[in-house]
């Protein structure tokens, strides 16, 4: 755990672990144990949209846990976090941002240039990497599977996959915290995501690590 300051603003920094049981646990402690008033998420995720590449940042406006729900005739059908999966307990899934808070975030992004990504990075080529505002799911898998990214993108219309987001923002919810998860897609959840995930996650983090400051600027 970390002390400092952002932008002006008093931060307490954590670094939670992978999944969404380490997840919560962090995010409980940053708010019971450090009166945390936000809590913003910051990592890495798989895009599930053609139109997101490497190096892009996506601000999630909704998060959904699609892992979490009853199994079907082989197929996970979703539900909300902690309502009994069974029939007749369908209903909304998913935790939305706090719309004074989405409202700041789009004002914060717009017009905001991320840094260039490295020619190494990009294979020589040149490309300015964007910032994007939508839907994220998580899960406790690393998404290795064509047809599983595509799955996603279908049924949720996510921007992206990750591991953690769905779990912190049930933990702010339970306890009225508003939450802010910030990704930067360092792989395409396709066969070739465990090889781009640990080249491209260290150099995504800048621009991730950008997108916060700018954020905790105007929170």
């Amino acid at each position: 755990v970390r002390h400092g300051v952002i932008e002006g603003k008093p931060v307490v920094m954590m670094r939670s672990g992978v999944g969404k049981v380490n997840a919560a646990i962090a995010t409980m402690a940053l708010i019971q144990e450090f009166y945390c008033g936000t809590i913003v998420m910051a990592g890495v995720a798989g895009s599930l949209d053609p139109a997101i590449g490497i190096g892009d940042v996506v601000v999630a406006k909704r998060v959904v846990q699609h892992d979490y729900g009853a199994i079907i005739d082989t197929r996970v059908v979703p539900f909300h976090p902690g309502v009994l999966p069974l029939p007749g307990n369908e209903g909304k899934i998913g935790y939305d941002l706090d719309q004074k808070l989405s409202d700041k975030v789009k004002r914060a992004l717009k017009g905001f240039d991320l840094p260039p990504l490295s020619r190494e990075l990009t294979g020589g080529e040149y490309r300015l990497p964007k910032s994007h505002v939508g839907t994220i799911v998580t899960g406790d898998q690393f998404v290795n599977c064509p047809r599983t990214r595509e799955r996603l993108a279908f049924r949720y219309g996510a921007l992206a996959v990750e591991m953690e987001g769905g779990a912190v923002a049930q933990v702010c919810e339970r306890f009225k915290s508003p939450f802010l998860i910030v990704r930067g897609v360092s792989d395409l959840a396709g066969t070739q995501s465990h090889y781009h995930f640990p080249a491209f996650a260290h150099d995504v983090s800048v621009a991730v690590a950008t997108v916060v400051a700018r954020l905790i600027a105007v929170m």
